[in-house]
């Protein structure tokens, strides 16, 4: 594949390229969105024995990549299957897909979208305006902002001079559908956020 081309679509994964062989063009505007057809095949050793394994045929696969032209893409990915039998070797059968780098594991969505929306969550914009922004839903951007809290977790073992705190009401977000923030009233920042049942 194109380097200019890659980077554009920010695909870091060296065994990605364009699929040629499709009917129509390799990246084709669909008015809406544009969808990349890209191919993944390269030899993959079993994990177990350490033989190479068999390329078993294709499975595809489909992503949601960097917008491009303004426009959200979809890389569909034609992802090589590997196989191994089992032998005296290795006992079990090992089947596998290949792995696209630029993406996590059971996740549909480039992790470069990930790393926008985290940025973006520092300026002063709703989540529903960030999602719109990367066609992603605002639950994609609640995920974003959950996977964050092992990033600022707080130190739960000390507590300020001086707390200020309130209920609210919270919704769905709770168990109770209601919540409790505390708030350190000297640097006025909101370590704490609990939900609760009112009695």
């Amino acid at each position: 594949m194109d380097h200019s081309i890659k980077t554009a679509l920010g695909i870091k994964d060296v065994h990605l390229e364009l699929d040629t062989n499709t009917k129509e063009d390799p990246i084709t505007d669909h008015g809406d969105y544009i969808v990349v057809h890209l191919i993944q095949s390269y030899p993959m050793h079993c994990p177990h024995c350490g033989h190479l394994m068999y390329k078993n045929g294709f499975r595809i696969v489909n992503y949601h990549g960097a917008d491009l032209h303004y426009k959200p893409t979809i890389w569909s990915i034609k992802k090589q299957k590997y196989l191994y039998p089992a032998t005296p070797q290795c006992p079990q059968t090992v089947t596998k897909l290949a792995p696209v780098k630029d993406v996590q594991y059971r996740h549909h969505i480039a992790t470069s979208i990930k790393q926008r929306i985290m940025m973006q969550l520092a300026k002063n914009e709703s989540q529903t305006d960030i999602a719109d922004d990367f066609s992603v839903s605002d639950w994609t951007v609640r995920r974003v902002i959950n996977h964050l809290d092992h990033v600022f977790k707080p130190n739960s073992h000390w507590f300020p001079r001086h707390i200020a705190f309130d209920d609210f009401r919270s919704g769905r977000f709770a168990p109770s559908g209601m919540s409790m923030i505390l708030v350190n009233i000297e640097n006025h920042r909101t370590p704490w956020h609990h939900s609760f049942t009112p009695e």
